[in-house]
């Protein structure tokens, strides 16, 4: 099992956790504290997943960025 945490602001976080839900994504996800206004998501997944976490955090970004999902893929993880 692999484990992977990020910052975001409430509304991106409660955004991935709509679309884990929504496509029923092998991914679990374990919403922490706030630190300095920042939601802590720990994902919680199998190695052979990684592309799923990548794709949800850069998906629920882009939904209030309005940044095409293109533009903000990261593909260094």
């Amino acid at each position: 099992m692999e484990t992977k945490e990020c910052l975001v602001q409430p509304k991106i976080a409660s955004k991935i956790l709509e679309l884990n839900q929504e496509h029923g994504l092998p991914v679990n996800i374990v919403v922490g504290g706030v630190i300095e206004g920042l939601k802590k998501l720990t994902f919680e997944y199998e190695l052979i997943d990684h592309h799923l976490v990548a794709w949800l955090i850069n998906k629920g970004t882009a939904y209030y960025t309005g940044l095409p999902y293109e533009e903000i893929m990261d593909d260094d993880d």
